[in-house]
């Protein structure tokens, strides 16, 4: 006769007794860490996630309190998703205006070949006024987000990346306004 062990759970204590906990995952709900492991994230860890991304600078305690966890479980929660990888940094969300920056221009670059890669991305992690940046399909090959003060500070980095980056065309939009953004994945919310 065949014995099928039951699986282990998790158990937490409420009061004498412990019951068992199990995480409930959705599809979609799957982050690669950065060893490329598959990180489930639980129902408690994507209300935590939304909470830290409306506010990064909640305390553990008034997270707990809308989890239903203590400060130091929240704290515990939180330090397992930086050390897994889901959470990769903090940081000051700036406004633009108030730096003086107000032109936000999407900017598509095609390089001179694919040597020129290692000595563009070096090049664009220099320039401030570059905020985001991707590596794209089709015709270009990076989409780059820029904020700058006015158009000749524009026109100074187009040339830069030209001269330095191995660039060797630019398409140029500027942005009239900017309806969303997030740094959350999809999934979250």
């Amino acid at each position: 006769m065949l014995r099928v062990r039951p699986r282990a759970t998790a158990r937490r204590r409420v009061g004498t007794a412990a019951y068992p906990v199990r995480a409930v995952a959705r599809e979609g709900d799957h982050q690669e860490s950065p060893a490329g492991e598959t990180t489930v994230l639980d129902d408690t860890d994507r209300e935590i996630l939304r909470l830290l991304m409306r506010n990064g600078r909640m305390s553990y305690r008034e997270i707990g309190e809308q989890v239903a966890l203590s400060a130091n479980a929240t704290a515990e929660r939180v330090k397992r998703l930086r050390d897994r990888g889901v959470i990769v940094g903090f940081r000051a969300v700036l406004n633009p205006t108030a730096t003086g920056r107000r032109m936000v221009s999407l900017v598509d670059v095609r390089l001179s070949g694919p040597e020129a890669s290692a000595r563009f991305e070096t090049l664009i992690e220099e320039l401030e006024a570059i905020t985001d940046a991707a590596h794209v399909t089709g015709r270009f090959d990076y989409q780059l987000r820029v904020v700058c003060a006015d158009p000749g500070e524009l026109d100074a980095l187009l040339r830069t990346l030209k001269l330095k980056g191995g660039v060797v065309e630019t398409d140029t939009r500027i942005a009239l306004r900017t309806l969303v953004r997030r740094s959350a994945p999809a999934g979250l919310t």
